[in-house]
Formats: C-alpha cells, structure tokens, sequence
C-alpha cells in the first residue's frame, strides 16, 4: 500500500495531538516504519500495516493509503 500524502498524516496525528511513538504502539507496529511513513523515507507498506495505522487514526480505511508497492521508496 502507498502513502496519499505523509503530510496530511503527520498533520492528522497533531490534530489528535498524538506523538509518533505513542501512535505507533496504538497501531502495533515500529516507531521506526511510522517515522519513516510519516517523513517520506519510506513511500508504502503492507496491507496489513496500513490498516492497522488508519485502525489507531480511527479514520476509513482507504483515507491515507492506497494500493501500491509495499515498501517502496520515493525515486531519486
């Protein structure tokens, strides 16, 4: 699964006034993978970590991901 836009989840996380550390244990995975997500280093995931963040976001499924190589990179 790609990443929509990291921004606009960075800028959901501050809204809920959630750290990423915080955010990553709601959701279960590695504050390294959501750090990565969050900064762009890092463009997709599996399925399975993608629903699980928009899980914790407490947001539809679909709203920051959506169908693309899993952890793919941004070009260069």
């Amino acid at each position: 699964m790609r990443v929509r836009d990291p921004v606009a989840m960075r800028s959901y996380l501050r809204l809920l006034g959630i750290s990423e550390r915080e955010f990553a244990e709601r959701a279960g995975i590695g504050h390294a993978t959501v750090n990565h997500l969050l900064s762009g280093r890092r463009s997709g995931c599996t399925k399975r970590t993608a629903l699980a963040i928009e899980t914790a976001l407490g947001c539809p499924q679909g709203l920051f991901f959506e169908p693309g190589s899993a952890g793919s990179r941004p070009s260069r």
